[in-house]
């Protein structure tokens, strides 16, 4: 039953909303790639779909990378200027 906690659904909400959205885009770029493979033959249009999905992997690995880094430097100076405002008020 804990599925059914507000958090709990807003998470799910927001992972369907990531889902679809990446969905999108990345049958925007199978339309793409298999648009540049009709005329190779079936194994070099896997291996240029594998090739694909390899690419998409190592590119979502750097973005989350990097949003990562740039929430825990926010997080960082909000805490910094927690503490300020603490000191002041002190």
């Amino acid at each position: 039953m804990a599925d059914h906690h507000p958090q709990h659904i807003h998470e799910r909400l927001i992972r369907a909303a990531i889902t679809k959205s990446v969905s999108e885009k990345l049958g925007g770029l199978s339309r793409e790639l298999g648009e540049l493979t009709k005329d190779m033959g079936p194994a070099d249009t896997t291996e240029a779909r594998l090739m694909l999905l390899g690419m998409v992997r190592t590119a979502c690995g750097e973005f989350c990378t990097k949003m990562k880094a740039r929430v825990e430097r926010e997080q960082h100076a909000h805490r910094e200027q927690m503490e300020a405002q603490a000191g002041m008020d002190g």
